[in-house]
């Protein structure tokens, strides 16, 4: 298949779940109590998706993270889409902040500054 830009487009790279908590952990980050999330947890269900749920503690605060990896970067950018429209709660406090990598969803929340959390985002964005 040829693009406008006249080349093939390659496709995107399919991480794990494993490799992401792997790189939060390379990364310094704290990452506690890894597990596969209960289906009473109400997250999102599909076909091909694989999820972990996470704890994230410092001495300032604390936080609930989830990692969801999809069959597609297509995937993940939907699933961001569709809980982008979650009401947030407006605690003090409070931060929630979700973000994507080729085939990764992640979602993080808690009582912790969101430049804190976002160190997340960036040990994501390093993955190559």
């Amino acid at each position: 298949m040829v693009t406008a830009c006249g080349g093939p487009t390659a496709p995107a790279a399919h991480w794990t779940t494993n490799q992401v908590v792997d790189a939060f952990r390379q990364a310094g980050l704290p990452v506690d109590q890894v597990h596969v999330p209960d289906a009473g947890e109400g997250l999102p269900a599909a076909s091909g998706t694989e999820a972990v749920a996470f704890h994230i503690s410092y001495p300032s605060g604390e936080a609930t993270g989830y990692i969801f990896s999809l069959p597609s970067s297509t995937a993940a950018e939907q699933l961001r889409q569709s809980s982008a429209s979650v009401p947030q709660p407006a605690t003090s406090g409070f931060a929630a902040l979700t973000f994507t990598h080729d085939n990764i969803y992640v979602m993080v929340f808690g009582r912790l500054p969101e430049a804190t959390l976002r160190h997340y985002e960036d040990a994501l964005n390093a993955l190559k």
